[in-house]
């Protein structure tokens, strides 16, 4: 058995038969799996099999621009076209997620560099020891969320982390016509659109624009351009 998926559940199996007629002609791993199943599987294919690699997703945009109600509309559509999904905030203050004198928060006081918890309903883990390491703690999140089988992560903010890089699907959210000049000009591409939330017309030819509300125009254009199927 060479792979296996774990959600959904899809259990595939290839056993080499000499004596079998089919197996004396070259059929190459993606003639038999990624051509049957391409949901399931990208083309990249070395030797063994290799999952299609995760979307990546950043809104980027000024505070107040409307990057968290762009992130939940493209979650919950995303999600309801049955995509998994995972969402990341940037926070630029310091933060925790734990609760004072809580045992958790205990365990970290006494210096533990990693406290998880574990529910009926929730697994929350707690990397501490990562102060001002923001570029490491992205890493290390993005290691963590690719052995969960994802379609898509959907980044709020990161615009010095992720504006660079060439893997990640940038859209960008806008007060002013100013933000989008901003934006063009120190983003890399791909830059899929503008989602102006100014009331007032943004002209910028070079790329979409769409406005707030967010609509079935911008998902559908979105979920094209990075590639998934319905």
């Amino acid at each position: 058995m060479l792979w296996l998926r774990k959600h959904p559940v899809l259990t595939l199996g290839l056993r080499a038969n000499p004596v079998h007629a089919s197996f004396k002609r070259a059929i190459s791993v993606k003639d038999v799996f990624v051509n049957r199943f391409p949901a399931y599987f990208g083309n990249n294919i070395c030797g063994h099999l290799v999952r299609k690699a995760v979307r990546l997703i950043a809104v980027l945009g000024t505070k107040n621009s409307g990057k968290t109600s762009l992130v939940e509309y493209f979650v919950e559509r995303f999600v309801r076209d049955g995509y998994r999904v995972a969402a990341v905030k940037h926070i630029h203050h310091r933060f925790t997620i734990d609760t004072e004198n809580k045992d958790t928060w205990r365990m970290a006081r006494r210096g533990a560099e990693i406290v998880a918890s574990i529910s009926p309903n929730e697994l929350a883990i707690m990397f501490h020891k990562v102060e001002n390491q923001w570029e490491y703690s992205l890493q290390k999140l993005l290691k963590i969320l690719d052995d969960e089988g994802l379609d898509l992560v959907v980044f709020e903010g990161f615009h010095m982390l992720l504006g660079g890089r060439t893997d990640v699907y940038k859209i960008i959210t806008v007060k002013n016509s100013d933000d989008a000049a901003m934006f063009l000009q120190t983003l890399k591409q791909p830059v899929l659109a503008i989602v102006n939330n100014s009331g007032q017309p943004i002209p910028e030819p070079s790329i979409p624009v769409f406005t707030f509300p967010p609509s079935d125009e911008l998902y559908n254009y979105t979920r094209k351009a990075v590639q998934l199927s319905v």
